[in-house]
C-alpha cells in the first residue's frame, strides 16, 4: 500500500511490477519527475489504484504503462481499470485474459503496435465490460493514429455469459486477425453474446465489428468510419 506518499526524481519507473502476484493499493499517491513511466504494471496490479485521487503527471513519459505479464495470462482475476489523470499505454504483445475486465468511464487506453487482447481460456469465462458515458466515453486507440496499427480484441465468451460495451470510441486496430479468427477487426466475437451501444469504430484495416456465425452480436446507435473491410462483418 502506498498512501499519502510522493515519489520523485527517479531515473526509471515510479512503481513497477511484471507478475500477476503483485498486490498494489494506492491512496493519494503522487509520482513525478521520473525519467520513465510513472507506472509499469500488469492488468491485475491495476485493480486497486485509486484513480484520479492520485497524480502521475510531470514525468518524462506521462502515461501509465500496462505491462505484458510474465505469467501465462495477463488477466487472471476480475480487474477494473479506473480513470487516471494520465492515459494508459498497453505494451506490445499478446495479452491473454481468462477473467472479467471492466473499464470505467473516462479511461483512455493507447495500444502499442501489434497489441492484441484475447479473452478466452478452456473452462473459464473471459468477459469485457466497458462502461463509458456520454460525457466521459472510454477511448481505445493506437499509440499512433494509423489504420491497423494494433491488432484488436478477440472475445470467446461462455454462452451463458454476456459482454457489454457502451460509449466506447475505438480506432486504429484490425492490423491482422487475432487468435486465428477468419477476419481482422477492431473487435471479433467468436462465441457468446456481445451488446454494443452508443459507440464509434473507425480506422480499421479490416472490419469494425465482426462475429462468427454462432455468436450473437447486438449493436445499436453506433457509428462507423474508414473501416477498410466493412463496418459490421460476419
Amino acid at each position: 500500500t502506498l498512501a499519502n506518499t510522493s515519489l520523485e526524481e527517479g531515473a526509471g519507473f515510479g512503481v513497477a511490477a511484471t507478475g500477476n502476484t503483485a498486490n498494489i493499493t494506492t491512496q493519494n499517491l503522487t509520482i513525478q519527475t521520473h525519467d520513465d513511466y510513472p507506472l509499469y504494471l500488469t492488468y491485475d496490479a491495476l485493480n486497486r489504484l485509486d484513480g484520479v485521487a492520485s497524480s502521475y503527471t510531470g514525468n518524462a513519459k506521462d502515461t501509465a504503462m500496462i505491462a505484458l505479464s510474465s505469467s501465462a495470462f495477463s488477466i487472471d482475476e476480475a480487474t477494473t481499470i479506473s480513470k487516471l489523470n494520465v492515459p494508459y499505454l498497453i505494451e506490445s504483445g499478446s495479452h491473454q485474459a481468462k477473467a472479467i475486465l471492466m473499464v470505467e468511464a473516462g479511461v483512455e487506453l493507447n495500444a502499442q503496435a501489434d497489441v492484441e487482447l484475447i479473452f478466452t481460456a478452456p473452462g473459464t469465462v473471459g468477459n469485457l465490460i466497458i462502461n463509458g458515458t456520454a460525457t466521459e466515453p472510454v477511448i481505445w486507440k493506437g499509440a499512433q493514429h494509423t489504420s491497423g496499427y494494433w491488432k484488436g480484441i478477440y472475445l470467446e465468451i461462455d454462452p451463458s455469459e454476456e459482454s457489454s460495451i457502451t460509449y466506447l470510441q475505438m480506432s486504429d486496430a484490425g492490423g491482422s486477425s487475432v487468435n486465428g479468427a477468419p477476419l481482422a477487426a477492431l473487435i471479433y466475437l467468436q462465441s457468446g453474446k456481445l451488446t454494443v451501444t452508443n459507440s464509434s469504430f473507425s480506422d480499421s484495416r479490416g472490419c469494425g465489428l465482426a462475429a462468427n456465425a454462432g455468436a450473437t452480436l447486438v449493436e445499436s446507435n453506433n457509428t462507423f468510419s474508414n473501416n477498410a473491410g466493412g463496418d459490421v462483418c460476419d
